[in-house]
């Protein structure tokens, strides 16, 4: 049934509701107008109410010290009680009768439900005989309100099963919309389903792939530029060398510059171009903290045992190296640490600089985006630090958070899964 389309499918739910619902109602007409209690002779009822007889089925009798004013659902019959006062030979005030009005009229006979009281011989009070509900009526009224119960419910289930079969590949498909990661192939399997929902998900995959065809073109070019202006760039720092000391140290930083534009944008641009595989985050800190303290750079680090996580070495490493960089530059000190938190291994960086501006976190992880001017470009930043980073933590799954510290200062925090 899943491979038929979903016009198809419902179409089938609603004939088949039809169905059920016409069937149901033939055989409540089939069935007839409600039944009700059998008939009773009057003479039966006039004998009760002088007291010599009760076996009447289905009713009660009572005294009462007066005659009831009205009966909710039962309407006051004056030609009952003038016949029953003419079979008893009393007046007609000496009877009251109550008795459906829709109920069907027969001489000598009383159907459906109703109440009569009789004056007692003696004046003192009343004998009053009541029918109760007709049980006949309510009983049908009852399977008539199960009957329908049922076909409703029914129709509720083959449309809630109905309604699984269509969602269920939608959900499989927009499960793997969700996980497709920009620059990787989508590994996803059409599911089992409506014709409609197949083709959604091929057009997906391929679209997919012309976005990642089209961002390796991209790659491409921007590999070529590199390589294109690497060699002017080669010439012009061999030129600055001719410069007197001042003009050659700023020509020099501009070179150093435009090198590190042109190798974090191809950077960001690929993510990584290594294979998945093992990777021990400790090991990546204590490297990358004692070539800080090689250097002169205040770096401290508080690291677990061991953080094991499924990524490319080379990107995570440049990750934190990117963070400890942007520590160093705007704090003049970092602190990272490695944490074990469940399923995740917890890394922060924090620095006692002036913090990130007053800015939503995500415009601060796009490229070229500094902040205020206590971090531009004086400050040797490509702006492309936190892009890098966020990007390499999108593609290894995980999550990155900006904040500000109490005490001042700017800090990182990132949630990759543990492999």
């Amino acid at each position: 049934m899943r491979r038929f389309p979903i016009t198809a499918q419902i179409m089938l739910l609603v004939t088949l509701a039809t169905m059920l619902a016409s069937a149901a109602m033939i055989a409540l007409t089939i069935g007839g107008p409600p039944p009700h209690d059998a008939p009773v002779s009057l003479d039966r009822v006039a004998v009760a109410l002088t007291g010599k007889e009760t076996e009447i089925p289905l009713t009660t009798l009572r005294l009462a010290a007066t005659p009831p004013d009205g009966v909710e659902g039962l309407g006051r019959s004056r030609r009952l009680e003038r016949e029953l006062a003419g079979r008893l030979r009393r007046g007609p005030d000496d009877a009251r009768a109550f008795t459906e009005r829709s109920a069907p009229r027969q001489p000598g006979q009383l159907f459906g439900r109703y109440v009569i009281a009789f004056r007692l011989a003696d004046g003192t009070g009343w004998r009053v005989l009541d029918s109760g509900p007709d049980r006949a009526a309510v009983r049908w009224y009852w399977i008539t309100g199960a009957t329908i119960a049922l076909v409703l419910a029914v129709i509720l289930l083959l449309a809630w099963l109905l309604a699984r079969h269509i969602v269920e590949p939608i959900r499989q498909l927009e499960r793997a919309a969700a996980q497709a990661r920009a620059g990787e192939p989508l590994d996803f399997t059409p599911p089992p389903g409506p014709p409609e929902v197949r083709r959604a998900a091929l057009s997906l995959k391929d679209m997919h792939a012309r976005t990642v065809e089209h961002g390796e073109e991209r790659l491409t070019m921007m590999g070529a530029m590199a390589h294109d202006v690497g060699t002017p760039l080669a010439r012009l720092a061999f030129r600055a060398e001719q410069l007197p000391d001042r003009a050659r140290e700023a020509a020099g930083a501009d070179i150093l510059t435009i090198r590190r534009l042109l190798s974090d944008s191809l950077t960001l641009a690929r993510g990584w171009s290594g294979t998945r595989e093992p990777v021990d985050l400790a090991d990546l800190c204590q490297m990358l903290v004692w070539r800080e303290n090689d250097l002169g750079h205040p770096v401290r680090l508080d690291c677990s045992p061991q953080a094991i996580v499924i990524g490319d070495s080379l990107s995570l490493e440049r990750m934190l190296q990117n963070l400890v960089d942007n520590a160093l530059r705007y704090g003049g000190s970092a602190d990272l640490t490695l944490q074990r938190d469940g399923a995740d291994a917890v890394i922060t960086v924090a620095d006692n600089g002036p913090g990130f501006p007053d800015m939503p976190a995500a415009d601060l992880l796009k490229p070229y985006i500094r902040g205020d001017a206590s971090r531009n470009s004086d400050s040797g930043g490509s702006g492309l630090g936190l892009a890098i980073a966020a990007r390499v933590v999108e593609l290894h799954r995980g999550s990155i958070a900006l904040a500000n510290r109490p005490a001042g200062g700017a800090l990182v925090t990132i949630r990759l899964p543990l492999g």
